[in-house]
């Protein structure tokens, strides 16, 4: 109940907004845009708090980001590539978050805890983001708009050395696409 609440949160703001924007850049131009707001921390989805705070509305690509920054991380089990039920069930609710804007491009990075060799990893972390990747295809999101990468054990969430790290660092996460 309270996903679809903040699915609703998301959707509402891109609905009101995307009848509104104007495209000035042309095609291909969003990506220079995005990189430099894909290292700031998450922008907030509120038009009315940014609104009124710059007295501009809020840009796309910063709306974008915005919903990027709210997918949930998709956790695995030791060893495994599998999406779990709860992964599944992430992803069944993210598609039509995707579909609501086409302009919407993800990088899904997988990643590992720091058991196992450094290729091991970066192979294992590869299969994660794929299988992210694949289950978003099946629901029907287009191949063009997914990408992946693995960074491996490289990144971890959680610096700690105990399972409950390790089962943090297990992980597929959404960032926008270059």
């Amino acid at each position: 109940m309270t996903r679809k609440i903040c699915v609703s949160f998301v959707i509402f703001p891109l609905l009101i907004l995307s009848g509104c924007a104007t495209s000035k850049g042309g095609v291909g131009n969003s990506a220079a845009v995005d990189a430099p707001a894909a290292q700031q921390a998450p922008p907030s989805t509120s038009v009315a708090a940014e609104g009124s705070a710059s007295g501009s509305a809020i840009s796309p690509s910063t709306l974008r980001d915005g919903i990027i920054a709210k997918l949930d991380t998709i956790y695995f089990a030791f060893d495994s590539h599998l999406l779990s039920e709860a992964g599944r069930k992430s992803l069944q609710d993210i598609a039509p978050v995707l579909s609501v804007d086409p302009q919407i491009k993800l990088t899904i990075a997988g990643h590992c805890d720091e058991r196992g060799s450094n290729s091991y990893n970066l192979s294992l972390g590869d299969k994660r983001a794929s299988a992210i990747r694949n289950y978003l295809l099946s629901l029907g999101v287009a191949a063009e708009r997914l990408e992946t990468v693995s960074f491996g054990e490289e990144r971890p969430a959680d610096p700690g050395y105990d399972e409950t790290a390790w089962a943090k660092n297990r992980r597929g996460e959404f960032l926008p696409a270059n």
